[in-house]
């Protein structure tokens, strides 16, 4: 399988693969001073890296290593995940997001600037693109380019579901304590118009 490790961490490739479980969907790496935390959709802790320790988290089936200071996420199912990255010290973030098939596809975010407390979020799912997206203030406004680049996002998108407490917002999953509902009597839907508020950054 050739890979963009191969040439990211040359030295320690063979370590990543002889790591990598057998049911690894996607692997992610970071190349920065971030603190991960990784969420199930049911918005569950099921994977952490802290302070450049990777920490074991019992019934999460997420696998994280940290290798020669490379943090490594390995995803091994496609219902997503919400990557949450919290900046530990200054410098710059390489994410690196790679699905693991009969088809590799590759995402590189280069050059992103971090100080210690920034936040940004990545929801991953399948094999769709990853965003990387720059929370502040709560909100979510702003997003990363390829490059590193921060550029508005257009648009903000939430999708949520007729009985489910899970939705999305740009495609990364969360949890809400109430579930949308049709009220019959009155022909209408009703939707948790608090989590439609801070999805919009009210």
């Amino acid at each position: 399988m050739a890979t963009y490790l191969s040439f990211m961490v040359s030295s320690t490739h063979d370590d990543v693969m002889r790591a990598l479980p057998a049911s690894t969907r996607r692997l992610l790496s970071f190349n920065s001073p971030v603190d991960i935390a990784v969420y199930d959709v049911q918005g569950r802790r099921v994977g952490e890296i802290v302070n450049g320790v990777a920490v074991e988290i019992e019934g999460g089936n997420v696998a994280t290593f940290v290798i020669d200071g490379v943090k490594y996420v390995f995803l091994s199912d496609d219902d997503g995940h919400t990557i949450r990255l919290t900046g530990t010290g200054t410098g710059t973030l390489t994410y690196v997001s790679e699905t693991i098939g009969e088809t590799d596809v590759v995402q590189v975010f280069e050059n992103v600037p971090l100080y210690a407390g920034r936040q940004m979020v990545s929801g991953v799912a399948g094999t769709a693109d990853v965003r990387l997206i720059l929370v502040e203030d709560g909100a979510m406004a702003r997003e990363f380019a390829a490059d590193g680049a921060i550029v508005p996002i257009a648009s903000t998108i939430i999708r949520l579901a007729i009985g489910s407490t899970t939705y999305t917002i740009h495609g990364i999953p969360f949890q809400s304590d109430a579930a949308p509902f049709i009220d019959v009597a009155h022909e209408r839907t009703m939707v948790p118009l608090r989590l439609i508020a801070e999805a919009l950054g009210g």
